[in-house]
């Protein structure tokens, strides 16, 4: 039914519940998961409660295209 399941990641815990979901899909249905992140040139930071103090969405700096599959490997095994 579903040969391919695009999984978007953002640091959430909606996505890491996203991707077990989409996990169980595919072994059901024996799909490939494609799973994408999308970085910014710019960091990504969001206003938390308190006025004046920000917080970094998602530490993604530093990042190696070796390091890639050690985190992807890393959220499959959550």
């Amino acid at each position: 039914m579903f040969n391919q399941i695009l999984v978007p990641l953002d640091c959430s815990k909606y996505a890491e519940t996203s991707l077990k979901v989409a996990i169980e899909i595919a072994k059901k249905f024996n799909s490939s998961l494609s799973l994408v992140h999308v970085v910014s040139s710019r960091k990504e930071y969001c206003r938390s409660g308190i006025t004046g103090k920000i917080r970094v969405k998602c530490k993604l700096d530093g990042v190696t295209d070796e390091d890639i599959p050690k985190i992807c490997n890393a959220l499959l095994d959550k």
